[in-house]
C-alpha cells in the first residue's frame, strides 16, 4: 500500500442526525469524504461548510442517491468515483449510516413503506459492503463501520421490522469481522442507543418520551474512538452498553415483553395537564 495514497471515507445517510456528524468528525481527521444521501440540497451544503471552515479535508465528493434504489447503488458510486478520478483503492473507510424505522404494530405497518426500509436497511447497506470488501482487501486494509443499534441486542415490539434489521447488521458484521480477519479489514458494528435526531419523528415517535438525549455529535465521538479502535461490537453509551450485557441473557420471553412495555408507553396519550 502507498504511504502517500489519499484517504477516502464513503458515508451513507450523510446528510443529517449521525451521519451527517460522523462526516464533520471524519473532515476533521483528514479524511477525503464521499457523502452519499438522499437530499443533494443538504449534501451540496454541507460540502461548502466543510470547504469554508477551519477542519478542511482535502476533498469532498457529494453524492445524491436513493439508497432504497438497491439495483442501481453500485452503479451510481462507480460512476462518482469516475467522475471524481478517485480509485476505489482509495477508500479507507466505509460507514453504513443511513437508516429509517416505524413505529407502530407490524400487521399494521404500511407495505410501501415497510419494503423501503427494508431495502434501506438491509439490502443497500449489503450491496455497498459486498462491493467495499474485495477493494480493501486489494488494498492492504480498512474499516466497515455499521450503524446498528442498542435495539439490535433484543426483540422489539411495535419496532418489529426496525428491531430485525438492526439484529441482522450486528450479526452480519460480527460473521464478516471473522471472514476478513486475517486481510486486516476491520468490521466495526456500532450500536448506539436513542439519540437526538431526526429519526424518532420520522418514526412516528414523540421526542418528548425519550427525555432528554444526547447530541448526534457526541455519539459521532464513540464511533470515532470505536473506529480507531477496530471494536467489533461497540455499545454506545452507558445504557446501551449494559443492555448489551443484560438483554440477551433475559429469558426472550422477558426480554420482549420488557421492550413491549416500554413500547407501548410511548404510544400511550400524553398525561392530561393540571390547568
Amino acid at each position: 500500500m502507498c504511504a502517500d495514497r489519499r484517504r477516502w471515507a464513503l458515508v451513507t445517510g450523510a446528510s443529517a442526525g449521525l451521519g451527517r456528524a460522523l462526516a464533520y468528525r471524519l473532515a476533521r481527521d483528514g479524511y477525503d469524504l464521499l457523502l452519499l444521501a438522499r437530499r443533494a440540497e443538504r449534501l451540496e451544503e454541507i460540502a461548502a461548510d466543510l470547504h469554508a471552515g477551519d477542519a478542511l479535508t482535502p476533498r469532498v465528493v457529494a453524492v445524491p442517491i436513493d439508497l432504497t434504489d438497491t439495483d442501481t447503488i453500485i452503479e451510481v458510486i462507480t460512476t462518482a468515483l469516475a467522475a471524481a478520478t478517485i480509485d476505489p483503492g482509495e477508500i479507507a473507510l466505509v460507514v453504513n449510516a443511513a437508516g429509517s424505522g416505524a413505529f407502530g404494530p407490524f400487521a399494521e405497518e404500511n407495505a410501501t413503506a415497510m419494503h423501503r426500509a427494508i431495502r434501506l436497511n438491509i439490502d443497500a447497506p449489503a450491496a455497498i459492503i459486498r462491493w467495499a470488501v474485495p477493494h480493501l482487501q486489494a488494498r492492504g486494509g480498512g474499516t466497515i463501520c455499521n450503524i446498528a443499534s442498542v435495539a439490535a441486542f433484543t426483540p422489539g415490539p411495535l419496532m418489529a421490522s426496525y428491531y430485525a434489521a438492526k439484529a441482522w447488521m450486528l450479526a452480519l458484521g460480527e460473521s464478516l469481522s471473522e471472514e476478513v480477519r486475517g486481510d486486516d479489514v476491520h468490521v466495526v458494528t456500532c450500536c448506539p442507543g436513542p439519540f437526538a435526531s431526526e429519526f424518532h419523528e420520522a418514526a412516528g415517535i414523540e421526542g418528548g418520551r425519550l427525555g432528554r438525549l444526547p447530541t448526534a455529535d457526541r455519539v459521532a465521538g464513540t464511533v470515532m474512538r470505536s473506529i480507531r479502535r477496530g471494536r467489533v461490537v461497540a455499545p454506545v453509551g452507558a445504557a446501551a452498553t449494559l443492555w448489551a450485557v443484560i438483554g440477551p441473557r433475559l429469558p426472550r420471553r422477558w426480554s420482549r415483553r420488557l421492550i413491549g412495555a416500554v413500547q407501548r408507553r410511548r404510544s400511550a396519550p400524553p398525561p392530561a395537564r393540571l390547568p
